[in-house]
């Protein structure tokens, strides 16, 4: 496929055809069809990631916006087979992606396991989210490798729109003193603010208009308006620490910038008092009502870890037969210690490539998963995908500034 300047290829990357190590030129019928092609994506993951605050389904179920990014994670794997022979990423991401895979592919083993040991399908469930999101980042990484900072660009003007869209629903439309939104409930609409928040904080200095960024750094202070209106504790905290990154990660903006969106966003929607007294309320045994308490209840399953599923086996005080209401917990007592390492191992890699940045902008949902499970969230993974590509980007961009400068 020929480098085309409107998909903004990365400079010296080669096309998805290019990996085989000959080039093959292709008919300009063909060339054609994959560039119509191509667009035919932008289009559904711009459409998919708009669309993904939209729940019509009951929670657990496919939703409109799941749709539509299994097709597009379909027709990203078919251009990408019919572009090359061997199926293979850049160096850069290649390892990434192994990381990943090693530690979905345990996930899948594992639930598969026990769906076999004690015939349930909640087991086999679990194991397709984990498989259709592990679809969904592979996707977003092909993209990157054959779009570049396009695909970053993209990602960003579709969480600006989707934003958008829903702080206006939840303004004019949602009732109730905590809102849901178009969500199934309240603490999925302040992670959502949470996810999108970070995807638009790191995503600032990808664009080099000061009107864009001006424009980024307002749409950042309505998620922390929905973020607050949703009365999530998690999310206004975690929308807290997203703050602090801010002011660390861009200082003079930030210092500028973010105490005036706060402040505006307070003003305009009336909910001091109910996040003063939502913020004050106390749970006493925190880890009690969130299941904490099931890994040392029951520390036989550690080793290699319980799977998700099955919870009248694990029955506790705190959340009964339901699963930890938490994302670290879940990955502690349903993988064990092989899941803790391979996800250590998937971490190092984003840390590896982004450094603190990546630290900073995985920190809020970092926080935000202490008290809640939002491992099957579909925004969570496309942003761990952004922020390990926004910081693969930039480091090329360094060592191309480094190899100019010699």
């Amino acid at each position: 496929m020929s480098h085309v300047s409107s998909h903004a290829l990365l400079p010296n990357q080669p096309s998805w055809r290019a990996s085989t190590g000959r080039t093959r030129v292709s008919p300009p019928a063909a060339k054609k069809r994959a560039g119509i092609g191509l667009r035919f994506v932008q289009f559904f993951w711009l459409a998919s990631l708009v669309l993904i605050p939209l729940y019509i389904a009951p929670e657990g179920k496919p939703q409109p916006a799941d749709l539509m990014l299994a097709g597009t994670s379909a027709l990203v794997f078919i251009l990408y087979l019919c572009s090359v022979a061997s199926f293979r990423l850049e160096p850069s991401l290649r390892l990434t992606a192994f990381s990943l895979s090693a530690f979905i592919g345990y996930v899948v083993l594992n639930n598969i396991a026990w769906a076999a040991v004690l015939v349930r399908l909640d087991f086999v469930f679990a194991a397709a989210f984990y498989l259709f999101n592990f679809s969904v980042a592979l996707g977003f990484l092909l993209l990157y490798q054959r779009c570049g900072k396009g695909i970053l660009h993209l990602t960003t003007f579709a969480v600006v729109i989707a934003v958008i869209w829903q702080l206006l629903y939840c303004r004019f439309f949602a009732g109730g003193v905590r809102p849901s939104g178009t969500f199934n409930n309240p603490n999925q609409l302040g992670y959502f603010a949470v996810l999108c928040g970070s995807v638009l904080a790191c995503s600032i200095d990808l664009f080099r208009s000061k009107i864009l960024r001006v424009m980024l750094w307002g749409v950042l202070g309505l998620s922390g308006w929905i973020a607050l209106i949703s009365l999530s504790r998690g999310g206004v905290y975690a929308f807290a620490l997203l703050g602090l990154a801010l002011l660390y990660r861009y200082r003079v903006q930030g210092v500028v910038l973010l105490p005036a969106l706060l402040c505006v966003a307070v003003s305009v929607v009336d909910v001091g008092e109910l996040m003063q007294s939502r913020l004050a309320e106390t749970k006493d045994e925190e880890g009690h009502t969130r299941g904490y308490e099931r890994i040392w209840m029951f520390p036989q399953y550690l080793p290699v870890g319980a799977g998700e599923g099955g919870y009248k086996r694990v029955w506790t005080p705190g959340v009964g037969k339901h699963e930890i209401h938490s994302s670290w917990g879940t990955l502690a007592f349903s993988y064990g210690l092989p899941g803790i390492v391979l996800f250590a191992f998937f971490a190092w890699r984003f840390i590896k490539v982004g450094g603190m940045d990546t630290v900073l902008f995985l920190l809020p949902t970092s926080a935000y998963s202490l008290t809640h499970n939002g491992l099957r969230f579909r925004m969570f993974w496309i942003l761990l995908m952004f922020v390990y590509c926004a910081s693969e980007y930039r480091r090329q961009q360094r060592a191309r500034l480094i190899s100019a400068a010699r």
